[in-house]
């Protein structure tokens, strides 16, 4: 078994949506591991019930988890989100979600680059978030199968708990500067090692305090450790399934997706609802998109469709696959769990 299974399940981005791709991988359990800014606490929030009332939310001191990728997402104050992405420049389907009588609705946006969104939303303060998925493994400096409100959770997971905490600029940044490396490393520095976050106490009000011109923010905590190479092993292994069969084909429909709206950029397919309404005749990925524009590609007939207009001349069928297809290839991640020679990390902290 080669403990360097999930290598390339970090990329590094720095080179809920209705796009079909969602912001979290399906099929799981994923907990939400939150900072607040304004008080500077920690919580941890399990998912939405099957009943849609809201999950658990723990108070925490300090979460620990071991970081297996980041995607990005754009986001605003204003009730805006997008697709995630892994693309180095980032091509972003926003929606403005809103709560009414009815439930909660979307109004599609169009598809902005992450310039174009801070031109056209900077009412709104609207960026660009990044949010590490990891495996959730200490709570206040105990391991998860030991607290009495997380062990059930392990245990009914075998001990793999995926989580993710989100991070505005502002708060990348102060990873990358508390780490001591480059903004654009953070990613090949974390990957497979052990990421604490830490909420503020009395002893580090000052030290973690962000003064801007509206005030000022907290920002959490942040430490590094490595994991021994035994404990790097046991979790190559027990995580071979979760990864092989979830996370990998999360990550690649993520990148099919990039792809995609990178094709719609490119011929500058851009407007509001155009992902929906390619959607709807079942271009949901690229290769749906180049069996329906055919050869040579005729991209009148997107114009066709963004205007609601017929497609297709008499004997042409716009029948294509909607299903989009995702190939995991595991062996490509070589290089996820890094060798060290530290082993400065238990293997009695880890609940697998």
């Amino acid at each position: 078994m080669n403990e360097d299974i999930f290598s390339s399940l970090m990329v590094n981005t720095e080179e809920g949506t209705t796009t079909g791709v969602p912001l979290r991988p399906q099929g799981i359990e994923v907990l939400n591991l939150r900072h607040n800014g304004q008080t500077g606490a920690l919580t941890i929030q399990f998912p939405t019930l099957q009943s849609g009332d809201r999950g658990e939310v723990l108070d925490a001191k300090s979460y620990s988890l071991i970081p297996l990728f980041i995607t990005k997402i754009a986001t605003s104050s204003n009730g805006i989100s997008s697709n995630p992405s892994l693309s180095g420049v980032g091509y972003y389907d926003l929606y403005r979600y809103e709560d009414t009588m009815k439930g909660r609705v979307s109004n599609s946006l169009g598809i902005f680059t992450s310039k174009g969104l801070k031109d056209h939303f900077a009412e709104e303060g609207a960026k660009v978030k990044h949010r590490i998925f990891g495996l959730l493994i200490k709570k206040d400096g105990g391991s998860i199968n030991k607290n009495e409100s997380l062990k059930d959770l392990s245990t009914r997971n075998d001990g793999l708990v995926v989580a993710y905490i989100d991070l505005l600029p502002s708060k990348y940044f102060a990873l990358a500067q508390q780490l001591n490396c480059d903004y654009s490393k953070v990613a090949n520095l974390i990957a497979g090692k052990v990421l604490t976050v830490e909420g503020v106490t009395k002893t580090n009000l000052d030290v973690y305090y962000n003064k801007t011109s509206k005030g000022g923010v907290f920002l959490p905590k942040f430490s590094l450790d490595n994991l021994q190479a035994t404990s790097k092993q046991r979790l190559a292994s027990k995580s071979k399934d979760l990864i092989t069969n979830v996370l990998s084909p999360y990550i690649n429909e993520i990148k099919e997706n990039d792809v995609f709206l990178n094709s719609l950029v490119s011929h500058n397919f851009i407007q509001p609802k155009t992902v929906e309404k390619l959607g709807n005749i079942g271009i949901v990925n690229d290769k749906t998109l180049k069996s329906f524009l055919g050869e040579p590609e005729d991209w009148n007939k997107i114009v066709s469709v963004v205007n609601d207009q017929p497609t297709l001349q008499s004997g042409i069928s716009t029948t294509v696959d909607p299903t989009p297809k995702t190939e995991s290839n595991v062996d490509d991640y070589s290089k996820f769990l890094d060798s060290t020679t530290s082993d400065d990390f238990s293997n009695d902290d880890l609940p697998f």
